[in-house]
């Protein structure tokens, strides 16, 4: 939810900056640019990230958009639950969200009822937390990694701009026409710098 809170502060930001240069929406946009910048990051991201990790990511992805976070006061509950099923000899786990501190506290009292000692436990669950930090770390720094590609992608668009705009100026264009053309070939470094800082 902060996500999109941030997100749509900068969109309105970017409004406005455009609304006090009289500038539309319109005159920022480029297929070819467009192309470049999201198409060379995707292509990067298969190319990159291990497809095993897809599914987590856009399950956090999902989190980011419309998470809005849990209370502690329902954790709490459902510890209270947990713990009131163990006294009463019920070895089900206490139905809760599908979250890993739930599914942990669950895999807890399982253990329990096999008779597993207390250090024993702890190390189990231990280890669990630590590769479950483990994947996330390396998810998130996959991520990151992916941040320094869209503006280089921007440069590569820009670079198909200015070859335009290069052939365009021989064959005679007015200084008009490449003053447009000069502008639209620097849109590509600003969907690069955008997509880098907004969206990854």
């Amino acid at each position: 939810m902060n996500y999109l809170v941030g997100l749509g502060i900068a969109t309105l930001s970017l409004f406005l900056a455009m609304d006090h240069l009289n500038q539309g929406a319109d005159q920022f946009f480029d297929f070819v640019a467009f192309s470049i910048v999201w198409g060379g990051t995707l292509a990067v991201s298969v190319i990159t990230l291990p497809w095993s990790q897809y599914r987590t990511l856009f399950s956090y992805f999902g989190k980011l958009l419309f998470h809005f976070g849990q209370k502690e006061s329902h954790f709490v509950e459902h510890c209270l639950q947990r713990m009131s099923a163990h006294l009463q000899g019920d070895r089900g786990a206490v139905k809760g969200p599908d979250k890993f501190h739930h599914r942990i506290l669950n895999e807890g009292f399982e253990l329990i009822h096999l008779g597993f000692s207390s250090e024993k436990i702890e190390a189990i669950l231990s280890e669990r937390i630590h590769t479950f930090a483990n994947q996330n770390e390396s998810i998130a720094n996959a991520i990151r990694s992916l941040a320094k590609y869209p503006p280089a992608f921007g440069l590569t668009g820009t670079v198909f701009g200015l070859v335009e705009l290069m052939k365009g100026v021989s064959l005679g264009l007015s200084p008009q026409q490449t003053g447009y053309k000069m502008a639209i070939a620097l849109v590509a470094t600003l969907y690069g710098l955008l997509v880098s800082n907004l969206f990854i």
